[in-house]
């Protein structure tokens, strides 16, 4: 009984947390390209010869990654990963991973733009995971896509395309 309290609590605080971002979505920030829902697959990818072909049992695991970011100067975020090893780590028998939080945006010598996400919390099922950290994200506006990664442009990330 106690574990479907808790089931049903996270449930509605993952219902709760889309919710919210709908609703902040109206609201008008900077820079506004990086609101939105997106998606990715779990497989990390590189930019040059030597890390073309990567291999995702070695940099992911071919999982779905969903991420929706609000408008504003701190933005709010859902972060999700359909299959995620940390759960199992973590000992959890969950495997979804969900994290929320809240952003920031730092602008780099090379005038781009990165959104650094705040974790408030990331859990698999009931199991909490602590100290979970994502990697800043880069909006490209020309391809209206993100790219999160390595802050340091050696090119190897996640690409994520807006999900429509």
């Amino acid at each position: 009984m106690r574990s479907r309290v808790i089931s049903l609590a996270v449930a509605l605080a993952i219902v709760t947390s889309l919710a919210l971002i709908q609703v902040a979505g109206a609201a008008t920030g900077k820079p506004s390209g990086f609101a939105g829902s997106w998606t990715a697959i779990d497989c990390a990818t590189g930019d040059n010869e030597s890390q073309s072909g990567m291999d995702c049992s070695v940099w992911g695991d071919a999982s779905t990654l969903t991420l929706q970011v609000t408008k504003g100067d701190a933005p709010r975020f859902v972060y999700s990963d359909s299959y995620s090893m940390e759960c199992a780590l973590a000992g959890s028998s969950a495997t979804r991973l969900v994290v929320t939080g809240t952003g920031y945006y730092e602008t780099n010598e090379f005038d781009q733009t990165f959104l650094y996400p705040v974790t408030a919390s990331a859990h698999c099922g009931n199991v909490v995971l602590e100290g979970f950290d994502l990697s800043g994200i880069y909006w490209d506006e020309g391809s209206d896509s993100l790219w999160s990664g390595d802050p340091d442009g050696d090119g190897w990330g996640i690409g994520w395309a807006r999900a429509h």
